[in-house]
């Protein structure tokens, strides 16, 4: 088997292929994508992470096929409805593939265990039963969409683990990245209630949340690491970096957004374009095998901010070894 590119490889020679739901998309985030082969409900974005780590390390092309709704079925099934996909499908996203694509990144799951529609929907609903407790976590053997949530978690480590052997044995020279979800609710609700407000959450459920997104997360982790992926997949723990950056932070801080979100700067329930920046900051510097610390990943996201409207950022070098 050959060896995975080094950046410079990648750069001089090598395309790249962004898969996965709305959070590689960047859905919500300016500027929105808009071309003839890019399905509009998709919600691509100029600035999303898989955008962001294209530009910064230089590569020869560059081919987004992430869409929102997406789950992993989709990297194998057209995508006919999901997310804002209306009649237009999107084609089954490992299509994108070639023999020799040098890089891929995927970010996917969350729709599989239906997670945002659970905590969007059915938790703010039932939260006024009692802000103090967890009625949606006690509730949710009679919640559709919290029904098998367990068996769904770990179906999605089975599906990665698949998917990854999948890509690697249509681009077998490529890099893989394999980036989890950041954090969108902190362990513990803090004495002021915020996630009240920004996740409209009783205060259990913000815990259920949280432990919810970590055990995805560790799914993620899992798959990137089974035997045959891990000669060929790097995992790039977001998660790990994203801890007091959730939803209910302020919005000086919040990588993600709550329940609303300012128009240009993510969809309610996803990545900002700090949070953007902050996936594309940790993959571009995986690539590179530079550790990130988290006072230089917060230094980033700082400094990288648009300066006006319909900016294209770019990522700055990673630290230097």
């Amino acid at each position: 088997m050959s060896s995975p590119p080094n950046p410079d490889e990648v750069r001089q020679f090598g395309g790249y292929v962004a898969l996965g739901s709305s959070t590689p998309s960047g859905l919500g985030i300016a500027p929105h994508v808009i071309s003839p082969t890019t399905p509009p409900g998709c919600g691509r974005s100029a600035n999303s992470y898989p955008a962001l780590l294209s530009r910064s390390i230089g590569v020869a092309s560059f081919t987004d096929a992430s869409c929102s709704g997406a789950t992993a079925d989709n990297l194998y099934s057209s995508q006919v409805r999901g997310g804002f996909l209306s009649a237009d499908p999107a084609p089954p996203q490992l299509a994108a593939l070639r023999q020799d694509t040098k890089m891929v990144s995927l970010t996917v799951g969350s729709n599989d265990i239906n997670l945002l529609r659970l905590f969007g929907t059915d938790c703010p609903r039932l939260a006024a039963r009692a802000w103090d407790k967890s009625p949606c976590k006690d509730s949710a053997a009679t919640l559709p969409n919290a029904k098998g949530i367990d068996e769904r978690v770990s179906s999605v480590r089975k599906s990665l683990t698949q998917a990854l052997s999948i890509i690697h044995h249509k681009s077998p020279y490529a890099r893989v990245l394999l980036i989890g979800y950041g954090q969108y609710a902190p362990a513990t609700q803090s004495p002021d209630h915020p996630c009240r407000t920004r996740l409209r959450l009783a205060d259990g459920d913000v815990a259920w949340f949280h432990d919810l997104t970590e055990r995805l997360d560790a799914a993620m982790r899992a798959a990137a690491q089974a035997p045959d992926n891990a000669k060929f997949t790097t995992f790039v723990d977001s998660f790990g970096h994203w801890t007091g950056h959730d939803a209910c932070a302020d919005d000086a801080h919040s990588w993600t957004n709550g329940s609303h979100a300012k128009p240009g700067d993510g969809a309610g329930l996803h990545p900002r374009q700090s949070g953007a920046v902050a996936m594309g900051y940790l993959a571009k510097c995986a690539m590179a095998n530079r550790p990130v610390t988290q006072q230089e990943l917060e230094r980033v996201v700082d400094e990288t901010r648009p300066t006006s409207p319909n900016q294209e950022l770019r990522l700055p070098a990673c630290p230097s070894a």
